[in-house]
């Protein structure tokens, strides 16, 4: 159980840690670019995506092991 709790415990911080990443994509204090000198795309709509896309991977797995309790 100590284990399970712990993992769980790991997976909330996670969570608190991206949302934390999405609060400046999100409103625009941030901006993401990639690409070569000279030509730099902004990918930031699509890293605030990825970032909510692992947030909805995420809960489920900690909701399965909080039923387990």
């Amino acid at each position: 159980m100590a284990i399970r709790d712990d993992f769980v415990r790991h997976l909330e911080a996670e969570i608190a840690e991206i949302k934390q990443h999405l609060k400046p994509l999100e409103s625009g204090d941030m901006m993401i670019r990639q690409g070569p000198p000279g030509f730099m795309a902004d990918v930031t709509a699509r890293e605030v995506k990825n970032l909510k896309n692992a947030i909805t991977r995420i809960e489920p797995v900690i909701a399965q092991y909080r039923g387990k309790e």
